[in-house]
């Protein structure tokens, strides 16, 4: 086994992502969905380079047919002061040892999680709400706010497009365990 510090995923550090939504295009080929390997990032990079280069996305978040999985490298995640709201691991994506530390975490600081089925219009509608963060969990992305969406062309604001308090708390916790300022638990 070997450890390693990662730098952030996302460069100039804590700001708020832009994230397209894509509901045509698949992240990865199915049968390489579930496993944590360098061809599953592979066809994800074409579509967010793309976005990249279009309009500055930062990712994009895949949910063919209409419901929402993950990014290229990133699990994705609904925030605010009582939920945290993930699509439900083990459904052709890559489920994320950052995600399951961070829901172990939110779990223990009252929160409630709720895995579940997401579909492309409830993922815009909570986002939109004032007090709901959007934000995607990851070995280097650790967790990085989403400050916008953009679906069909259209953007929308998550909150009020700065990485929220809910998403810092998080984040803070995370980085604790990760540091050494905050003790382990089993399950974290």
């Amino acid at each position: 086994m070997l450890a390693s510090p990662v730098g952030d995923y996302f460069a100039s550090g804590a700001r708020p992502l832009v994230l397209v939504v894509k509901t045509q295009d698949l992240r990865t080929t199915p049968r390489f969905g579930v496993v944590k390997a360098g061809a599953n990032y592979a066809m994800a990079l074409k579509a967010t380079v793309n976005a990249r280069d279009q309009i500055g996305a930062d990712q994009v978040l895949f949910a063919p047919g209409g419901t929402a999985q993950e990014t290229g490298a990133s699990n994705f995640v609904l925030i605010d002061d009582n939920t945290v709201i993930t699509p439900a691991q083990g459904t052709g994506f890559v489920d994320g040892v950052t995600l399951a530390s961070l829901l172990t975490i939110a779990s223990d600081l009252g929160n409630r999680v709720d895995e579940c089925t997401l579909t492309v219009d409830a993922v815009t509608a909570l986002a939109a709400h004032p007090d709901r963060e959007a934000a995607l969990s990851g070995t280097a992305a650790v967790l990085a706010g989403v400050g916008t969406l953009v679906h069909d062309g259209a953007g929308i604001t998550v909150a009020s497009g700065a990485v929220g308090p809910h998403t810092t708390r998080l984040r803070q916790a995370l980085t604790d365990i990760h540091t050494g300022r905050s003790a382990d638990r089993p399950g974290s």
